[in-house]
């Protein structure tokens, strides 16, 4: 009984229920009290039943981390968002943002909407041209190919009609027509009714491939026209990447009114040799040209500046004669109050005179 009686008091006594709620209200209220050694136990507790890997400062390290970026963004401009130079973008007075744009050399400050409009507008035109693109060598393709049939349609049209005359000829050629119609005149008389006929059927035959060379001249033609259209519409939509201005028909009949009359003044075109120019490329020639030489007459109208000849200053000749003047008369005084000489007063006055 000695021993269970020992073991009995050296374990702890069990907690009570007043206990336990003192310890609850000192834990809730009395933040600032130390913990017991029960505390540390059910702390300890408590740590053992958290989920492993849960490290609340990895996501405090993360937070900063964004916090970091976002400060770092709030830093960032408007232009540096976009990806662009500062002096690109200006504010207009009532706040709205422009993007200053450069086109021939001259700066125009454009809304956002223009500038998707202008891009949609290019895209639409760089679609386009491509597609013509396309479309004008498929038909030129096409229209090589159609142009060699012809050609070989035409060839053998005229060999066929060749054949067939000379063929007729040699035989007519061949028959002695005098000594025959001397010898049987009725077959003479059904021999040359039977060759007249058969002249009559290759002129028709030839008169057929005649209308038939008629028609292919005019589908060619038709082929021709379609590829020039074309082209002309393929070179108009390069034009207008080259000059946007020229959506316009307006702005488009009067710079092209402009460059004809230029080319007609200063190169001696006619009206149709301007129908001639169709190649964008040429077009370009020609307004590098035309702004050339109104570069130069607008140097050639500036008044230039005469500059003076120089001409040599005599002030210092003067001022030399003024001291050498003055010198001498200082000298005449200082003689007139050693000497008091008659003479010395008189060349003194003389000086003065």
């Amino acid at each position: 009984m000695s021993d269970e009686t020992a073991t009995l008091e050296s374990a702890p006594a069990e907690k009570s229920m007043q206990d336990i709620s003192d310890d609850i209200e000192s834990r809730l209220f009395d933040s600032g009290a130390e913990p017991t050694e029960g505390d540390d136990d059910v702390v300890a507790e408590g740590d053992e039943n958290l989920p492993e890997g849960n490290d609340t400062d990895s996501d405090d390290d993360e937070g900063s981390e964004d916090l970091d970026n976002i400060a770092e963004d709030e830093d960032l401009t408007l232009a540096d968002y976009l990806g662009i130079d500062e002096e690109k973008l200006v504010q207009d007075d009532d706040g709205n943002w422009l993007y200053n744009s450069t086109i021939d050399g001259e700066e125009k400050p454009v809304s956002i909407k223009e500038l998707a409009k202008s891009f949609q507008l290019q895209g639409h035109v760089n679609n386009k041209s491509i597609a013509l693109e396309t479309e004008r060598k498929e038909f030129q393709e096409q229209r090589a190919k159609v142009a060699e049939e012809l050609k070989e349609r035409v060839s053998g049209i005229d060999a066929m009609s060749k054949f067939i005359e000379q063929e007729i000829v040699s035989d007519y050629q061949s028959i002695d027509w005098d000594r025959l119609r001397q010898e049987s005149p009725s077959e003479w008389a059904a021999l040359r009714q039977e060759y007249s006929e058969r002249a009559q059927k290759i002129q028709k035959v030839k008169a057929l491939g005649d209308q038939e060379k008629q028609r292919i001249s005019e589908e060619f033609k038709a082929n021709q026209a379609q590829s020039m259209n074309a082209h002309l519409a393929a070179e108009s939509e390069k034009m207008i990447m080259a000059n946007p201005t020229w959506v316009d028909e307006g702005v488009l009949v009067k710079d092209m009114g402009v460059l004809k009359d230029f080319v007609k003044a200063e190169y001696g075109f006619t009206d149709e040799d301007t129908k001639l120019v169709t190649d964008h490329r040429l077009i370009g020639l020609i307004q590098d040209a035309h702004k050339f030489r109104a570069g130069t007459k607008a140097a050639e109208g500036k008044k230039n500046v005469v500059v003076p000849k120089f001409q040599k200053s005599n002030a210092t000749k003067v001022k030399a004669n003024q001291l050498a003047k003055a010198r001498k008369v200082k000298a005449k005084r200082a003689a007139v109050k050693a000497t008091g000489s008659t003479q010395d007063v008189a060349n003194l006055l003389i000086d003065r005179m």
